[in-house]
């Protein structure tokens, strides 16, 4: 470890875009598709993916280009298990093996982002997709997996900078609007004579969207700086920040399976008029009769009100494109986020390295969406590690140790409102009407209260333990240990409308003189528990011939429970917020034909639980699954990839669950129901199996060079699933396929790409576990894109 001059990730921070890794066996690999290098966002131990015994993907930047990929739901075309159902459209955070993955920064944990805002990838020099837990030094971490981002750097892996600035300018234009600029830059710099080198990166986009009333615009700069400050001494520095607005889409309502195969939707405005001016508000809504019902699991029928009921003179079923969703030109999401790095690194001696690591992640998002689901959020997050590695060789034994004391202090201040949801209520064949609209929190909190609204705080002291032994140059053991201590407290404000009843719960008032009362304030509530856990992690990998090599991974995981941002609702700590997760894995991996082809296989079963944001529950998994990963290149002009996926996750104990119902689930006649919303809980084996995720994915990709031409052709293939937990909708299986071609004419190049050429028509679930049965997202049809770059330097 100590021979790494990189920090924990810090080797892929300083990776340059502008300086191409050397592998071996001379294998030409400009795409960096054979994963020779090492990977230090796993164990931290600087191993390759080889050497690795665990399932990971790596993923280059001219990967990422060549397959035109441009959110996380397109790692899914090189990683195995990478599938993500849709948190309302937003690409914030993958799933990785069925379940939500974390995402670190140069081996830095970040705050929780499953759809707070799209997390870039194009301004990264690498993206490691790590299926299973993270390492010891890394912090606790889900045990699905993770994704760690390396940003752009003007440091080689070697550790020589860049000799002159060089970078690129571009523009991409695309299909429904799409607009998108970068520039970057890279150079050397020396200040006060210490050598060093800077890289900035900066995105701008205007973009219209194939959803009517969506758009997406964001700005996002990122710098990074490595200074030498002598022969044994460097620190690295930088920040990205993110600028983004847009908005969720919540798919189609009123869903069927005609609806999914034929485009065949049951139009109609609701009977009763329930508007207060130019939206409904929660004492308009009580005052004509509440538009929630709770219904037992399954189709009791049964009457409502006529203020579930669409009016029989609007009531007729119309074709409705994939454009028509539920957003209202009124909705948005505006979020920025900040993260904040300095780390300093002292190369002791040739056995023995100091590292110092500090990262601020800073987020602040407000959303609001007409039918009645609005949210604001902040959150800080703050940490420290310090790391000592230490290396020995004894010969038949080698042993590579880290020792990483750290504390992270965490803030997180949540908002939300949703006690009048009504996803069905809204006609998409006519749009958003006053009659459909719900005046949010976010607009007026004296009109319609926060029903969740609570700030948790934690610090988060810690030390990880972590040494890879190698015997006899072939057998490798790995051993990590983890303690974490947890000081959390929450304090829920008494504005909070908990109770769903239109007022807050906890109103301080005063009577006046004339008997009348004044609210004057609000009681909050608190909540407090210390907490602490221990993880570990067992490997061992051995090194047959013919470059085989097996490997076994046992691991257990202690985690805090977090919600949307990584805070701790009250309910939670009330529960107990420290939960266990375990994975055991078997698998083998290889390298043949001079270093040419690669292939990895595994064989996991893990167990997690995660919260639900929407009903503030624990819901715990179980999952199994197999996955195999291959990158070829035949020759140096020619590559390919793949990544196979079967998996499945059930929840283990299956308890009831609170969905949204469909009529297929109630049993109400579907023009009686429309008009509110109707919950239900399910028991039993429909309750057990977590849907939305296909079991079978897989994914191959071609490459081919000539001159100065490229192009690359490929599919991904996703087996059909249920959209909803209650197996209403079934959502057909899809043949996805990507092409792209590429000219450079000296410092000059345009790609154009083509994604769903075949024009299939597929669909993403769209929160399953809640939502599934009554919304889903229709995905976009065929898309080109054209990129003009210059490159200069």
């Amino acid at each position: 470890m100590a021979q790494e001059e990189s920090e924990s990730a810090e080797s892929e921070a300083d990776v340059s875009e502008l300086q191409e890794y050397v592998t071996t066996e001379q294998v030409q690999d400009d795409l960096s598709v054979i994963p020779t290098e090492p990977v230090d966002s796993i164990f931290g131990t600087g191993k390759t993916l080889l050497e690795t015994p665990r399932a990971a993907t790596s993923i280059s930047a001219e990967l990422l280009d060549q397959y035109g990929a441009e959110d996380i739901n397109d790692l899914v075309k090189f990683s195995p298990g990478a599938y993500t159902s849709s948190f309302f459209g937003v690409a914030g955070s993958l799933d990785v093996r069925g379940s939500p993955a974390d995402t670190y920064f140069r081996g830095m944990k970040r705050i929780e982002n499953p759809g707070n805002y799209p997390t870039p990838i194009a301004a990264s020099d690498r993206v490691d997709v790590v299926r299973g837990p993270s390492s010891p030094i890394f912090g606790p971490g889900k045990v699905g997996g993770y994704l760690n981002f390396i940003p752009k750097s003007a440091r080689a892996e070697t550790g020589r900078y860049l000799d002159t600035p060089a970078g690129s300018v571009s523009s991409t234009v695309g299909s429904y609007g799409k607009f998108i600029s970068t520039a970057e830059v890279g150079g050397p710099v020396t200040i006060a004579g210490n050598t060093g080198g800077y890289y900035v990166y900066g995105m701008f986009e205007d973009s219209d969207s194939y959803y009517n009333n969506s758009f997406q615009d964001q700005v996002i700069i990122q710098s990074t700086f490595d200074f030498d400050l002598s022969p044994t001494t460097r620190i690295t520095f930088g920040q990205q920040y993110q600028r983004y607005e847009g908005t969720e889409i919540a798919g189609w309502n009123r869903i069927t399976q005609d609806l999914i195969d034929n485009g065949t939707y049951l139009a109609g405005v609701p009977l009763v008029d329930l508007s207060d001016g130019d939206r409904m508000t929660p004492a308009s809504i009580l005052a004509g009769g509440n538009l929630f019902a709770f219904s037992p699991c399954c189709g009791n029928g049964g009457e409502l009100g006529d203020q579930f009921a669409l009016d029989p003179a609007t009531v007729e079923e119309v074709q409705i494109s994939g454009r028509d969703v539920v957003v209202d030109s009124l909705d948005g999401i505006k979020s920025d986020s900040l993260a904040v790095f300095f780390d300093i690194i002292v190369n002791h001696s040739p056995s023995l390295t100091f590292k110092n690591k500090v990262f601020v992640d800073f987020l602040n998002r407000e959303k609001m969406a007409t039918y009645a689901f609005s949210q604001e959020n902040n959150a800080l997050s703050v940490e420290d590690k310090f790391i000592v590695e230490h290396t020995a060789d004894f010969g038949w034994l080698s042993a590579n140790s880290a020792f990483a004391p750290a504390v992270r202090y965490y803030r997180a201040e949540d908002k939300s409102d949703s006690d009048w949801e009504y996803l069905d209520r809204r006609d998409l064949s006519r749009g958003a009407t006053p009659n459909d609209r719900v005046v949010t929190a976010l607009e007026s909190s004296s009109v319609n209260p926060w029903n969740n609204y609570h700030t948790s705080y934690f610090w988060n002291p810690s030390v990880a333990l972590l040494t890879d032994l190698t015997l006899f140059d072939d057998l490798d053991i790995l051993l990590g240990w983890r303690w974490d201590y947890i000081d959390l407290e929450a304090v829920e404000n008494g504005a909070v409308d908990g109770d769903g009843d239109g007022v807050s719960d906890r109103p301080i008032t005063e009577v006046g003189e004339g008997g009348e009362e004044t609210i004057v304030g609000y009681q909050d509530a608190f909540f407090q528990d210390n907490l602490q856990g221990s993880s570990y992690n067992i490997s061992v990998s051995y090194q047959l011939p013919f470059g085989i090599r097996p490997y076994f991974t046992t691991s257990e995981q202690k985690t805090l429970i977090t919600n949307q941002t990584g805070g701790v609702s009250p309910s939670v700590i009330q529960t107990g917020a420290l939960d266990a997760s375990e994975l055991v894995e078997y698998g083998v991996k290889g390298t043949f034909f001079n270093g040419r082809l690669y292939v990895a296989f595994a064989d996991y079963e893990q167990e997690r639980s995660s919260f639900s944001t929407q009903t503030l529950t624990v819901l715990a998994t179980r999952g199994t699954g197999q996955e195999l990963e291959i990158r070829w290149v035949p020759t140096d002009n020619l590559s390919f990839t793949g990544a196979v996926t079967n998996q499945e996750t059930v929840y283990d104990p299956a308890n009831p669950r609170f969905v949204f119902a469909s009529p297929a689930i109630s049993g109400f006649d579907p023009a009686q129901q429309y008009g509110g919303t109707i919950g239900t809980s399910l028991t039993g084996d429909i309750a057990r199996e977590r849907v939305g995720v296909p079991e079978m994915v897989y994914s191959f990709f071609g490459n081919y060079r000539w001159k100065n031409w490229d192009g690359s052709l490929g599919v991904t293939y996703y087996e059909d699933t249920f959209s909803g937990a209650g197996k209403t909708v079934k959502l057909p299986e899809a043949y996805l396929v990507t092409a792209q071609v590429g000219l450079t004419l000296g410092d000059w190049s345009a790609q154009l790409t083509v994604n769903n050429a075949l024009d299939e028509r597929y669909f993403r679930s769209l929160f399953p576990d809640i939502f599934g049965d009554v919304v889903v997202l229709p995905e976009l049809p065929r898309t080109v894109d054209f990129r003009l770059r210059y490159d200069f330097g």
